[in-house]
Order: C-alpha cells, then structure tokens, then sequence
C-alpha cells in the first residue's frame, strides 16, 4: 500500500487532473450496457432531445439539443451526458475540463483499437458530426465520439475518460 502524496508546492494539487472513466459494453448493433450497471450517464447513438437532456440533469437547457441532433448523432456517432452530481445538478463538482480521451476495443480479444481525443475548451458544436466535449456552466460533462464503423459493431467496449479539475 502507498501512502497519499501530498504536493508541497500548492499549485500542483490544483492542476492534476482527476480521471473519470466510464466504460460501455456493446451488446448488440447500437446498444450497450454501462460497466458496471448503475454508472451514471446519459448516452445514446442517435438523437437526444431536449426534453431527455433536461430531464436528466434536472435543469432547463443546460446542454442544447442541437449539440446531439440528427446531423450530431450520425453514422458511428455516440454520445452523451454526464451529471456529476445528484438530481438535479445544480452543485456540481466539475470546474475545469481539460480534456476527453475515448477508446473503442473489438475483435477476438479487443485486439482492434480505434481512439479519439478532444479538448475540453473546444466544446460541442451544434449539427457537427464530431469527436468532442464540454462543460456545462453547472459542471456537468457533455460528449460526443465518431469512431469508424461503430454502428455495425454488435460487441465490443467503449472508454471514455474525462480529465477534470474539481471546484
């Protein structure tokens, strides 16, 4: 066992990143099962309206429908949100974003691996197709991968790790 480190320079404990990891199990062509159950997120491989968006973060408009719409959610296209606190989400923990890392294991063993990336400060656009996240002005997580030939997959994994500095 390894004892915790404290940083004695102050600035380092304020600027490592925290990892949040969510991971998808692939069941089927466009279906997965979070792992384990009852990790929290919204997530889908089509559209998301506003309606479902408000009604998981418990807040109205915190992420805009359009960010997820049918141009969004196209072709190989998964994405979601992530409330990181109870419901609603008005104390969120989350005050940085720094970056998303996303990996898509297939194949005998999960031998097949296609990874994506994006910066948090570059947000999502509304009716892109597109490898991207944000934060929402309440902390909570927003995200959005392409990953080639996802859709026809019927198992596999998906990884998503966030990379975040807590309030």
């Amino acid at each position: 066992m390894t004892a915790p480190l404290f940083y004695w320079n102050e600035k380092h404990s304020k600027s490592q990143p925290r990892i949040l990891e969510l991971c998808y199990s692939i069941t089927a062509g466009k279906t997965v099962s979070p792992l384990p159950q009852g990790a929290d997120s919204l997530y889908s491989f089509d559209t998301i309206t506003q309606a479902q968006l408000d009604a998981y973060t418990g807040t109205a408009s915190e992420f805009a429908a359009a960010s997820f719409d049918a141009t969004s959610m196209g072709t190989d296209a998964f994405g979601g949100v992530v409330r990181m606190s109870g419901s609603p989400s008005l104390y969120a923990q989350g005050f940085s974003l720094m970056k998303m890392e996303a990996k898509l294991m297939s194949g005998t063993g999960f031998g097949t691996i296609a990874e994506r990336g994006a910066l948090g400060a570059t947000g999502l656009t509304a009716s892109t197709l597109e490898s991207a996240c944000s934060m929402s002005t309440l902390g909570n997580f927003g995200f959005k991968l392409l990953l080639s030939g996802l859709d026809a997959l019927t198992s596999g994994l998906i990884i998503v790790r966030f990379y975040w500095i807590s309030k």
